[in-house]
Formats: structure tokens, sequence, C-alpha cells
């Protein structure tokens, strides 16, 4: 207690729920300086504007990596099927491209994720490129 009889609240903060901050901009425009802040808030960095650029970019970098591991999955002698691929991008990269969708679903920039997610398709059902997105399995 303070001598004024009045007692500061102390507030629990767990992990799961904390706001850590990731990383500062300054930007200094007509003798104003503007500090530009990113957080993390249950894994999903949040920026100023609410665009999720910075997570979906990180997001697609997670793809891009675990379609390099499905990719060597798919060209080795270890009997790799349709079934054990679909299974192994279900798993793997389907569950982090799924993780806090509904937050940033509605970005402008939710395109970088899905090339990589139909990168993981042409993969798994060993189409070309040029294979049209209906025609992808779902």
């Amino acid at each position: 207690m303070s001598d004024s009889g009045t007692q500061t609240p102390v507030l629990p903060i767990s992990d799961a729920v904390c706001l850590e901050c990731v990383s500062t901009l300054t930007v200094a425009y007509c003798h104003w300086s503007l500090l530009i802040a990113t957080y993390t808030y249950v894994r999903v960095t949040l920026d100023h504007t609410l665009y999720f650029i910075e997570h979906l970019t990180k997001t697609t970098g997670k793809l891009k990596n675990r379609n390099n591991l499905l990719m060597k999955l798919a060209g080795s002698s270890w009997d790799a099927n349709t079934e054990t691929l679909r299974t192994s991008a279900v798993a793997l990269c389907y569950s982090v491209a799924e993780y806090c969708a509904p937050v940033w679903s509605q970005s402008s920039h939710t395109g970088l994720a899905d090339v990589q997610l139909n990168s993981t398709m042409r993969l798994i059902s060993g189409t070309l490129r040029s294979s049209h997105l209906l025609w992808l399995p779902r």
C-alpha cells in the first residue's frame, strides 16, 4: 500500500495471452518521430494496419520449407504414394496454414499462403504447374 491508501492492482499475465513486441520502426517526418511496432499475440504477428503482411510472410516461409520436405519425400524411393503425401501435407502444411486463419482470412495478402498451398496440392496430385486450380483436389 502506498501512503495515499490506494493499492496498485497486480494482474496475472500468462504466456499464452501476452503481447510481446517483436520489432519497432521509427519514421521521421516533418520534425515528428513516429514509433511503429509489431506485436505477437498467440503466435500471430500484428502490425499497426492489421493487414497481417508480416505474419503471412512468415507463414509463407514455413510453407516453402515444408513443401521442400514433401518434394524430397515424393522424389525418394520410400514408396511415397498419394495417400502418404496427402497425410504428410495435412500434417505439415495445412496445420501451419490454418492456424488462426479466421483472424487473418480477410487480409488482402492471403494470396501469399494460397500460392504455397496450391503448390502442395500440385505436388500431391502429381499435376504440372499449368494445371487449372479447379482441377486440383480439395
